[in-house]
């Protein structure tokens, strides 16, 4: 694996400040038939598992960790508590619908750490151990970490021509995913299901931890059926005015989309000569460019470039952060290769390349 360069090692360093080395949160994974919950420890513990009927609880002997809780976007599970008392902690898994099969383990590492796992909705297979965990399928490899946003979800369809854009974005993601993980880099979604989402709430998965890039995937279309092309997108004021509508589109459309479009634009005027949002905008620039090279190079698509404009939902990322309009939903011919599962393998593969280049691992 190649080193990081300079400038990702720096802005790495300024996420661990702003949010700090010592939070409870664990991390998630959505698979087919189970989520797996992960909770990173100072060292080997004891625990004790206690079932419930809405929760399942573990309490872990000798380790005090911060209070933390919050919520995860997966079928099983719908969010969790740290607690601690005594020297002793308590760690909550709220569950979602009805208690199901689950196991908890503890994987001990060579380096005197630990990791508690939950595996919740199968019994699965043998538990795994610290030293024969996949070494190229988690990322304990590389500690790199994207956000991959499905654009849409739940009654918010997107879009809807030869594909549905919420259905296609979910999937493609997904695959992206999976290569991200293959190489070892952490895939968080925004969601993982057929679910709606505010804005504010993708938006804020960009900086929730320490996040290395966020990459939020859609599918455009036009009023007229002969548009087409792939096209990726910073948060930055347009130089093509004509995008503006797309960025309406995607902001919720009409009314409101007007009004969040508004919000973005008002705050992209505030940012100039923010060192550090000027930073990150290249670095943003940096990622799009890659990811576009690669998409444009796999698919032979009509090349509409690396864009800005006020998307709302990468406004306020601390990480690099694009979006991808991955071709027009209502072109005769786009449309219907968007619909087969090879295109979108070509489409993901892409991504993930792009992605994995611009993050040095690849």
């Amino acid at each position: 694996m190649k080193r990081f360069t300079s400038h990702l090692l720096g802005f790495i360093a300024v996420g661990a400040i702003l949010f700090g080395s010592g939070r409870a949160a664990p991390r998630s994974f959505q698979y087919p038939d189970y989520t797996r919950v992960v909770l990173d420890l100072p060292r080997s513990i004891q625990f004790k598992v206690l079932e419930g009927s809405s929760s399942l609880n573990i309490a872990i002997k000798g380790v005090s960790l911060p209070a933390e809780s919050g919520f995860f976007d997966s079928r099983e599970l719908s969010g969790f508590r740290v607690s601690s008392s005594g020297g002793d902690s308590k760690w909550t898994l709220l569950i979602r619908k009805g208690e199901k099969p689950h196991r908890v383990f503890l994987l001990k590492d060579p380096d005197g750490k630990a990791r508690l796992v939950v595996d919740y909705g199968t019994t699965g297979g043998p538990t795994p151990t610290a030293l024969n965990l996949p070494k190229a399928k988690t990322a304990l490899r590389t500690n790199m970490r994207v956000v991959l946003d499905p654009g849409h979800g739940g009654t918010d369809s997107g879009m809807n021509g030869y594909v549905m854009e919420k259905e296609l974005t979910l999937d493609v993601a997904k695959r992206v995913g999976k290569l991200l993980e293959d190489s070892g880099v952490e895939a968080v979604y925004t969601r993982s299901t057929d679910t709606q989402l505010t804005l504010d709430y993708r938006a804020r998965q960009a900086n929730a931890g320490t996040v290395n890039a966020f990459v939020s995937i859609h599918v455009n279309s036009a009023a007229s059926s002969s548009a087409q092309g792939i096209e990726t997108f910073v948060f930055r004021r347009p130089l093509d005015k004509s995008s503006r509508s797309l960025a309406v589109k995607e902001n919720g459309g009409g009314t409101q989309g007007e009004a969040v479009t508004k919000k973005a634009e008002t705050l992209a005027s505030n940012l100039i000569g923010n060192l550090l949002a000027s930073s990150n905008l290249e670095l943003s620039r940096s990622m799009a460019q890659r990811v576009q090279g690669k998409l444009i190079a796999n698919t032979a698509a009509v090349n509409r470039g690396v864009k800005s404009d006020y998307f709302y939902v990468i406004r306020f990322a601390h990480t690099p952060a694009i979006l991808i309009e991955t071709g027009f939903g209502n072109h005769p011919v786009e449309g219907r290769k968007l619909a087969t599962d090879a295109y979108r393998d070509i489409l993901a593969e892409a991504i993930a390349d792009g992605i994995l280049e611009f993050l040095k691992v690849k």
